[in-house]
C-alpha cells in the first residue's frame, strides 16, 4: 500500500499547512471519501485548466489508490442517508 501511504503522507502536509486534523492511514472511510472527492470531473479538470495530461495522470493516481484498498481487503459503501463511506 505505498501509494496509499504516500496519499495520506501528502494530504497530512496539507492539514499540517492549515491546521487541520491529520488522517491516519487506518482511517480508510476518509481516505476513499477524499480519493472520490478527487476523483469528480471538477476536480480532476480544475474547471478545465489542468492539462488533460496532468488529469489522466491524477486519475490513474487515485485509482491506483483505491485498488491498493481493495486489494489489502478493505471494502466499502456510502451511505447515502450520512453521506459518508462505511467500511462493509
Amino acid at each position: 500500500m505505498q501509494t496509499v501511504k504516500e496519499f495520506v503522507d501528502l494530504e497530512n502536509r496539507k492539514a499540517r499547512i492549515f491546521n487541520q486534523n491529520e488522517i491516519k492511514i487506518t482511517d480508510v472511510p476518509t481516505i476513499v471519501a477524499i480519493i472520490e472527492s478527487n476523483l469528480s470531473p471538477e476536480n480532476l479538470a480544475c474547471d478545465g485548466e489542468r492539462p488533460v495530461s496532468e488529469r489522466n495522470e491524477l486519475e490513474i493516481y487515485y485509482n491506483r489508490c483505491l485498488n491498493e484498498l481493495k486489494q489489502a481487503g478493505y471494502k466499502w459503501n456510502l451511505n447515502y442517508d450520512t453521506g459518508k463511506y462505511e467500511l462493509a
